[in-house]
């Protein structure tokens, strides 16, 4: 038997794995691996996709995913990810938004009241709420 033979199935399989017990870094790390003995394996791509996009790590899960070609399960996963990194922006806008706006209110000034400051806090975090619940929603 030779090490493409053995080690490829147990590197893929042992990702696989981990990906099921959702624990990305390890099953990144045996996607590595198993990318080392052949770097075109398409199931070592896709589970190394998966566990990027688990990671948030959305340009790198992209571009891994980009090398499949004509794969429905990597378009799929490639659909997936466009829509968290999509999700992700509008949440990181308003959360910009909100922090934004609180500084212009005088909340970031450390001289401003207590009372102030903590119904400042509080209308912060309604908004980064309605701002999630919003980014969620679409």
């Amino acid at each position: 038997a030779t090490l493409r033979s053995v080690a490829l199935p147990l590197w893929t399989n042992s990702a696989a794995s981990y990906l099921a017990l959702r624990r990305p870094r390890e099953c990144l790390r045996c996607c590595d691996e198993a990318l080392k003995i052949d770097g075109g394996h398409v199931k070592a791509r896709l589970r190394k996709g998966a566990a990027l996009l688990a990671l948030d790590r959305y340009d790198e899960a992209l571009a891994c995913l980009e090398a499949i070609e004509s794969n429905r399960e990597a378009a799929a996963l490639m659909r997936k990810t466009r829509a968290a990194q999509r999700r992700t922006t509008r949440m990181e806008a308003a959360y910009g938004k909100c922090l934004s706006a609180a500084f212009s209110d005088g909340l970031g000034d450390t001289r401003s009241g207590v009372r102030r400051r903590r119904s400042g806090e509080a209308e912060t975090e309604r908004a980064l709420r309605q701002a999630a619940r919003a980014a969620a929603a679409h």
